[in-house]
């Protein structure tokens, strides 16, 4: 083989090629017998084949457009099965790859990475599960004294572990420009007026303000205080116009809805105050009066004029009134005042013509309930006014009629401990805050309309919108939920600007903000534009 010969001496390796056919084409055929008759004839046996499944057809037997029986696809998993062979299984996913050693894995880490005797304690008391890392960082003068990794074997298990233990998933990343995702927010300009400077201060209460309210027409500002009173002031000069003590901290106010009453509702421990400010005009006065009206049984009060304003203090003994209550087993007990009387109107009408809308101001009507009174809200057209007393049991809301001296307890069980309450602004629509819920009642059908689930911890006060299809709820526990009432019963927004508790919320009734107050001592003022889906379908 090394001399390039082969084995036996005879072997030729290139033969000679010998063409078996001959090199000349050949035109004629090699033989010239004649063909038989018998095949240019019908096949006698090809015939009666035919016939025969001719007449299987007829009967039957045979069928030509008989679609084939489809059998399950299934294999035989654990043996030699052609089609597991051939089936496709899932995509191959790459394995993660394993993390570049950092500084504090090197042979000779800086001495910011090397533990102190306070940090090796803590490592070593750790567990497995809860150390940064899983050994101790050393440190070698050179890289020949380094010894053998004691923790090599197993970290390559767990590394195979992972490897076809974990599952793997693909994750697509998007291009998408980070700054697309940020809404284009308007100009500051652009949303004006919206309040930003101190323009007036309200001196007066000596003690804490727990509430305010401004009456409809946004001319007068009632405040409520600690040291007992309520005090009405003039916006646009923050004069003290009026000032009524009523004996205890007050909890709530709320100016009537209504331009042709006006009526301030006071909550101040178990009473509920319906006070007539004598803030409008000689017609609007004598609706108030009218609404109000003169009792039998009516308490006279007057009061005389001084440099602060009017004090017109009620005090009656809680004692007798509860045990009125006792007797006739209602949870609240009315009481009517004819309110301020001026003695020298007959005699100064003509120097002071203002006198004729200060007659029955004041004081009108006392609402003793058996327990502390938190919160008031009327009704949009002035005649019934809803109380929340807490600790009353399944009396805890109450709505009265003005008109009438009539009190109703809509709600006969308790559904949980009732934070606030509200009257839609033009359906006959009742919200029923709890901690956490707020209940939509129809009080025309008596019925429940929607629940909504607010997510909070506690609820603690709560605004609808001017046009009834959006709630603003705020918590305790520094959240502001906004809800579209068409939408769904989750907050359509949640929002967390405020550091401490949110104490109250508000809408505008005219301009697209809404507004909330804090225990950190902030407001928060925010453009809220509510759209009317109806209108803008029209359009």
């Amino acid at each position: 083989m090394q001399a390039g010969a082969f084995a036996h001496p005879e072997f030729e390796a290139y033969p000679d090629y010998v063409d078996i056919y001959s090199s000349n084409t050949i035109i004629h055929s090699m033989g010239n017998e004649v063909e038989p008759k018998s095949r240019f004839l019908p096949s006698k046996w090809e015939r009666m084949k035919v016939m025969k499944i001719m007449k299987g057809i007829k009967e039957g037997r045979i069928k030509i457009d008989q679609e084939p029986e489809k059998k399950p696809d299934v294999y035989q998993m654990w043996f030699d099965d052609d089609q597991a062979q051939t089936r496709k299984g899932p995509a191959h996913v790459q394995a993660p790859k394993m993390p570049l050693p950092g500084h504090i894995e090197s042979y000779n880490p800086p001495d910011e990475y090397l533990f102190t005797k306070e940090e090796r304690r803590a490592w070593e008391e750790a567990e497995p599960e809860d150390r940064e890392t899983n050994f101790i960082p050393k440190k070698f003068k050179s890289l020949r004294e380094v010894c053998g990794y004691s923790g090599f074997v197993r970290e390559r298990f767990e590394r195979c572990l992972d490897l076809y233990l974990a599952p793997r998933v693909n994750k697509r990343k998007l291009n998408i420009d980070p700054e697309s995702l940020v809404p284009e927010l308007p100009k500051p300009q652009d949303l004006r007026p919206f309040p930003n400077t101190l323009a007036l201060v309200f001196n007066g209460h000596t003690g804490r303000i727990r509430s305010l309210a401004v009456d409809p027409y946004g001319q007068y500002v009632a405040s409520g205080s600690d040291d007992f009173t309520v005090r009405i002031w003039e916006l646009e000069t923050a004069r003290c116009l009026q000032v009524c003590n009523v004996g205890a901290v007050v909890h709530k106010l709320s100016w009537n809805p209504n331009k042709d009453h006006q009526l301030l509702a006071v909550a101040a421990a178990k009473k509920v105050f319906i006070i007539a400010t004598g803030t409008g005009s000689v017609d609007q006065t004598e609706l108030t009066n009218a609404l109000v009206g003169d009792a039998d049984d009516s308490i006279k009060t007057s009061s005389d004029d001084s440099a602060e304003g009017d004090v017109q203090v009620v005090d009656e003994d809680e004692a007798t009134v509860e045990a009125d209550a006792l007797k006739k087993k209602v949870p609240v007990t009315w009481r009517f005042y004819s309110g301020t009387k001026d003695k020298h109107k007959s005699k100064k009408a003509a120097e002071r013509p203002w006198l004729e809308r200060r007659v029955g101001t004041g004081i009108r009507v006392v609402l003793h309930h058996t327990s502390d009174v938190k919160d008031v809200a009327w009704h949009y057209k002035g005649d019934y006014l809803s109380t929340v007393a807490p600790g009353a049991g399944s009396s805890a809301v109450l709505i009265h009629q003005i008109s009438k001296r009539k009190t109703q307890n809509p709600f006969q069980k308790s559904v949980g401990q009732v934070q606030c309450v509200l009257f839609h602004p033009s359906k006959p629509f009742f919200f029923h805050a709890t901690q956490r819920h707020v209940r939509v009642y129809n009080l025309v059908k008596q019925s429940i309309v929607k629940k909504l689930s607010s997510g909070v911890k506690w609820i603690s006060s709560m605004a609808v919108h001017p046009n009834g299809d959006h709630l603003l709820v705020g918590s305790y526990d520094r959240r502001l939920c906004w809800f579209d009432l068409d939408l769904s019963s989750r907050p359509f927004k949640t929002l967390k600007y405020h550091e401490k508790a949110v104490r109250d919320v508000s809408y505008h009734a005219k301009y697209p903000l809404m507004a909330s107050a804090s225990d950190d001592g902030t407001i928060h003022i925010f453009h809220a534009m509510v759209y009317s889906y109806v209108l803008t379908w029209l359009n």
